[in-house]
């Protein structure tokens, strides 16, 4: 009597079991709950890869949201005066970075998977410096919501690139905390950005404080992430 109760529990075995994955599961990532032993040599390995490529990543990402955040601490400094920017006009020139960040989102994907992928993102931190500096350049709205919306086609490629990146440098049960690590700096930046715009707010120059915001994160942002873009984030642990 136990013997058939213990045979019915038993689920049957059918012949879908054995069955290869269908065509859209094919290469799709199996995880498990198995925790990966490491040898001394591929610890050594990561270790050398996250001294190298973290950082970097780190502030380069921390970097971009302090220049997407550069025009909401320029408001204590002047600029809807000084460029006019009453009524709906201040909130139509932050919303002008994401309209050029969500219209560059494919084209620069595409970018990033058919060019080299650190040399690409090199470019992109140059242009962006660039096109930040451009801000403190502005006369007016309209020159306003141009900067900003090539600001936004600029920084399209970042989260996307640093991902690239991770997964290119990572396995995949070690992509989730460098992401989180990369990603996280977002928070931090917003401590560093008040104490920033506090500074910068009181210099006294030719040029207006938020002028000089501007320009300070631009110079920032080409010295820190331009010349060394390639050399630290190559394509491919293949590329060196």
């Amino acid at each position: 009597m136990v013997a058939s109760l213990d045979e019915e529990k038993k689920p049957e075995v059918t012949s879908n079991d054995t069955e290869p994955l269908p065509a859209p599961l094919k290469g799709a990532v199996i995880y498990s709950s198995e925790r990966i032993s490491y040898t001394a040599e591929e610890r050594r390995v990561i270790r050398k890869i996250d001294m190298n490529i973290l950082p970097f990543m780190l502030i380069a990402y921390m970097l971009q949201f302090l220049d997407k955040q550069a025009l909401s601490n320029s408001t204590i400094m002047g600029i809807i005066q000084d460029l006019e920017l009453y009524g709906t006009k201040y909130s139509w020139a932050v919303s002008m970075f994401y309209f050029g960040y969500l219209l560059a989102s494919y084209p620069v994907l595409m970018m990033l998977v058919k060019l080299p992928l650190g040399k690409s993102l090199a470019t992109v931190f140059i242009v962006w410096a660039i096109i930040l500096g451009c801000h403190a350049a502005t006369k007016n709205f309209a020159g306003l919501m141009v900067a900003r919306f090539f600001l936004g086609v600029a920084e399209a490629s970042i989260s996307p690139g640093f991902s690239l990146i991770t997964s290119l440098w990572y396995r995949t049960s070690e992509q989730p905390l460098r992401h989180g690590l990369w990603f996280a700096s977002n928070s931090a930046s917003g401590i560093f950005a008040s104490i920033m715009a506090w500074g910068i707010y009181h210099i006294h120059d030719a040029l207006k404080p938020w002028q000089w915001l501007f320009i300070i994160m631009a110079l920032a942002t080409y010295i820190r992430l331009g010349p060394d873009a390639s050399l630290a984030l190559a394509r491919s642990p293949r590329d060196g």
